[in-house]
């Protein structure tokens, strides 16, 4: 079971790595997604448009707040698997994201 104190510091994990990740994003694009696989010890990390070619790249920024969500996990043995981050621009032209974490059954 995931603490209240867990999910605080979650919180503040995402909206960095939300924050961060933004700044990465091609202006052209109207959706992203990130995307940290934690198989084999090392996490693999992609960013791509979603219905369109293209890749991104991670801002060193992004990196040090995906180390921290990394760290957060191993600490508190939740056996994360993948964490994903859906990136929208919405009608008034801001963005907004969804995260989806898949833990070991």
């Amino acid at each position: 079971m995931i603490s209240n104190a867990m999910q605080d510091e979650q919180y503040l994990i995402d909206r960095e790595l939300g924050a961060a990740t933004l700044e990465c994003l091609d202006p052209l694009w109207e959706q992203a997604q990130l995307t940290i696989e934690l198989a084999g010890g090392a996490a693999r990390v992609a960013l791509a448009p979603l219905g369109c070619d293209g890749v991104g790249v991670p801002s060193d920024a992004t990196y040090a707040a995906i180390d921290r969500l990394v760290t957060l996990h191993q600490e508190h043995a939740t056996e994360l698997l993948r964490a994903t981050y859906t990136f929208r621009r919405r009608a008034d032209g801001k963005w907004s994201f969804v995260a989806d974490y898949v833990y070991l059954p």
